[in-house]
């Protein structure tokens, strides 16, 4: 079973997609912490691990 959260930009906006059993579905934020963080409730929800390296960008600014 494949699973996974991807964040890229497209066209201006952060999209995150998201990948589960086959089904591909995207959501476009205007905001890339907003889409960041809930990539992150949606790689809980998938019981994937957690990407710290945004967390880290965030915290020093990088």
């Amino acid at each position: 079973m494949l699973k996974s959260v991807e964040v890229f930009e497209k066209e201006g906006k952060t999209v995150v997609r998201i990948v589960t059993n086959g089904h591909v579905s995207d959501r476009k934020f205007d905001h890339a912490d907003y889409a960041r963080s809930w990539a992150e409730g949606q790689r809980v929800r998938l019981g994937l691990p957690m990407r710290s390296s945004w967390y880290e960008r965030a915290r020093t600014g990088t």
